[in-house]
């Protein structure tokens, strides 16, 4: 279904939220993840408006896409959610027909937020425990650091290292592996 202009039909407007679904559990905003938001709508002689989202008591503007009939008209908003807990779910859509308010709202849904508490594993590939290294004739050597990092929700920022020895401390970011999303590598500045 979509908006359409038929002169024969009476002015009409509804909409649904197509994702998440009603008492769905959710994980991602733990990690700073935005939850998509999505749905359908559809009417009738109706200039649309606005398109709000509200979860918990916070309203979000969606941004909507028309599609040629007889495919749905779509709406998405991306929210972050930074606690856990239940919270209540709707969406109304706003729009103008010839002067007049024309309003839709879905019933409210229920989605649970739910905090992952399971930290990420992390296992050192290279350097391998009591492994030699050879130093360069310089007196200094670099020694790259690999690592595997698996989540069960991702891994969504750096990974980080830090490299202390005699007293001189260094830092800095791996860099994910292209090919496998788990593997990060960094080459710690010699010391």
């Amino acid at each position: 279904m979509a908006i359409t202009q038929d002169a024969n039909k009476p002015v009409s407007l509804e909409m649904k939220i197509t994702s998440p679904s009603n008492n769905a559990v959710l994980t991602e905003p733990s990690f700073g993840k935005p939850i998509t938001i999505e749905g359908v709508l559809w009417g009738n002689r109706v200039d649309l408006e606005h398109v709000i989202v509200t979860l918990g008591n916070v309203d979000h503007e969606a941004t909507w896409t028309f599609h040629p009939a007889p495919k749905d008209d779509t709406w998405t908003v991306q929210v972050r959610v930074t606690s856990s807990g239940s919270l209540k779910l709707k969406a109304r859509a706003t729009g103008d027909a010839n002067g007049r308010p024309v309003k839709s709202e879905t019933p409210e849904i229920t989605v649970n937020v739910v905090a992952d508490t399971t930290p990420p594993e992390i296992t050192i590939l290279t350097p391998t425990p009591f492994q030699e290294v050879t130093v360069a004739e310089t007196g200094s050597t670099t020694v790259p650091l690999q690592v595997k990092v698996t989540d069960a929700v991702g891994i969504n920022s750096p990974v980080k290292w830090r490299l202390d020895y005699a007293g001189v401390s260094t830092s800095g970011n791996a860099v994910r592996d292209s090919v496998n999303p788990d593997m990060w590598i960094a080459y710690p500045p010699p010391l």
